[in-house]
């Protein structure tokens, strides 16, 4: 803004400070950059200044600025104040009325706050913190929310990104990468610093950095050359061995991912299964020792919300399948089959979720099935099927909680061998 752009605005400015518009002044200081409100806030001053010349019953116009860590001067507040020695001969002043109010703090480390605010709520409709080293992070918030609409980093390398919020919601919609890099130091020591491919402006690698400066672990990332999707993941230790690996498919037709296949370091995996609506339909966990559990989930519901069964075999040939109820999601019923071929049965009553039954079958045939309260966890009942084949059954009072005398042949359906 020229010296001549810069007068004119002071000289509407002026006006209204001189009338007590703060709601006008702040808005038209607040559509410029620092530096233009600085000057224009200079030039009210001069011009106040003149016009007193002629008509000191004008109020006066004071200004108060201060410098951000980039050396930047702003403007913190304008006051008016009445010029009362003209009838006080004591010559008691005016603090003055703030006619323009932004927010100033400097911070520990050498950070620096700036804060615009609005002149109707008080809220703040802009922060910006500032380094030393050049680095600026300028959110825009929404006055009556409180939320953030738009957020500008600039980094000391010289790259930048402006990232666009959803209404109302944190929620990133989009973000553009101007520059190769930027890098993020944290208050809590070490920091980020990210790479961009210049040509698509997405990122290719990022790197931890811990507080003493040395490398944590770098991430890389790979994408489709056609779609432009993420197809892998590469996380990497200093010593350049790899701590963790996530690949992606996708739908050639539709675009969808299909699949997620997930190593670690130690030998184990995790791969899912997702269906056309993009929820999973199955996880597969592997551990290092050759264990597999495989959860299957219902495919209308989004991830980790309706589980169907979960399915564990072990290495030693042992298995425990999970049933959950399709409706509350809640465990229905628990098989586990041990490598001695061992059956363990356990149902859940479905009302309060405690265990109603347990059934095992041992591997010389016999077996026993117990009953229990669903509400105190106390045993009910309990038959068994000896080897020979004979069965007993015993009930429990329900007051003293004992055993009363087993009667034969009543094994409730039970017979040797079922399950």
């Amino acid at each position: 803004m020229d010296e001549n752009k810069v007068h004119d605005q002071a000289e509407t400015a002026v006006k209204k400070a001189e009338s007590g518009d703060k709601t006008g002044l702040t808005e038209q200081l607040n559509s410029m950059s620092p530096a233009e409100r600085v000057a224009i806030a200079k030039e009210m001053v001069k011009i106040n200044e003149r016009d007193r010349q002629t008509n000191d019953s004008l109020p006066i116009i004071e200004i108060s600025t201060d410098f951000d860590a980039s050396g930047q001067q702003v403007l913190v507040d304008v006051k008016t104040r009445e010029d009362r020695e003209w009838y006080n001969p004591l010559g008691w002043g005016d603090s003055g009325t703030a006619v323009y109010e932004a927010w100033f703090d400097k911070l520990p480390g050498g950070f620096t706050a700036y804060a615009e605010l609005d002149p109707r709520t008080g809220r703040p409709t802009s922060e910006e913190v500032k380094r030393t080293d050049g680095y600026a992070d300028r959110i825009v918030l929404d006055p009556r929310s409180g939320k953030p609409i738009s957020e500008d980093f600039k980094f000391a390398n010289g790259s930048e990104k402006h990232v666009v919020f959803g209404p109302g919601t944190p929620e990133r919609i989009s973000e553009e990468v101007k520059g190769t890099s930027e890098e993020i130091k944290w208050s809590f020591g070490g920091g980020l610093r990210n790479q961009y491919d210049p040509t698509t402006g997405q990122i290719t690698s990022q790197e931890y950095k811990n507080s003493d400066g040395s490398t944590e672990k770098t991430v890389q990332f790979q994408y489709d050359s056609v779609t432009g999707k993420r197809i892998s993941e590469i996380e990497k230790l200093p010593d350049g061995s790899t701590r963790r690996a996530l690949y992606i498919q996708y739908d050639s037709v539709t675009g969808q991912r299909i699949s997620e296949l997930e190593k670690l370091a130690d030998g184990s995996t995790e791969r899912t299964i997702y269906n056309r609506n993009g929820n999973p339909e199955s996880r597969e966990t592997r551990d290092a020792a050759g264990g597999v559990a495989t959860t299957y989930y219902d495919p209308n519901y989004p991830d980790g919300q309706k589980r169907t069964t979960t399915e564990e075999k072990r290495p030693d040939g042992s298995t425990e399948n999970v049933y959950y109820d399709p409706i509350t999601g809640k465990v229905k019923s628990v098989v586990q089959r041990g490598a001695d071929h061992v059956l363990r049965r356990v149902e859940f009553d479905p009302a309060s979720g405690n265990i109603g039954s347990i059934h095992e079958i041992n591997a010389d045939a016999s077996a026993v099935h117990t009953v229990f309260d669903p509400v105190s966890g106390d045993v009910k009942s309990r038959d068994e099927i000896k080897v020979d084949g004979s069965k007993e059954h015993f009930e429990h009072d329900p007051v003293t909680g004992k055993r009363k005398p087993p009667t034969d042949g009543k094994a409730s359906g039970y017979s040797k061998g079922k399950n």
